[in-house]
C-alpha cells in the first residue's frame, strides 16, 4: 500500500519567500542553487572526499555533495537540472536551517547574528 502525505515546513516557505523578494523571480521551480549561492553565500560542489552523501562546510561557505553519488549519465548539468542534487541541497539549507538564517544576515549584513 503507497500512503502519500503533504508535509511543509514554514521555514522553506520562509527562505524562498526572502529569496524571491530580494530577488525576485518564479516561485517555481525553487532556485535552490540561486538560493544557496545568492542568499546564502554558500557554493554548492561536488567533492570525492566525503563519506556521506552530503554536508554544510559552514568555515569554506559550501555544500559538499557526494560525486560518487551523482548519477553519470546526466554530468555535466546545471544543478537545477540535477534532481538528487537539488533534494540533497535542499535537504542540506533546511536541516542547518538557523545557521543557514545567520549566514544570510552576515551576507546581507556584514556581520553575524552573535554580534548583534
Amino acid at each position: 500500500m503507497f500512503v502519500t502525505s503533504t508535509y511543509e515546513d514554514p521555514r522553506a516557505h520562509a527562505v524562498r519567500e526572502r529569496y524571491l523578494g530580494l530577488f525576485g523571480g518564479p516561485e517555481l521551480p525553487v532556485p535552490v542553487e540561486a538560493i544557496a549561492g545568492d542568499l546564502l553565500g554558500l557554493r554548492i560542489e561536488e567533492s570525492w572526499d566525503i563519506d556521506c552523501s552530503g554536508m554544510l562546510l559552514p568555515a569554506e561557505r559550501r555544500i559538499a555533495l557526494n560525486a560518487a553519488e551523482a548519477p553519470r549519465d546526466v554530468m555535466p548539468l546545471p544543478l537545477d537540472d540535477r534532481a538528487r542534487d537539488r533534494a540533497l541541497a535542499c535537504h542540506i539549507i533546511g536541516a542547518e536551517l538557523p545557521l543557514a538564517r545567520e549566514l544570510a544576515h552576515e551576507r546581507e549584513h556584514g556581520s553575524s547574528l552573535e554580534c548583534i
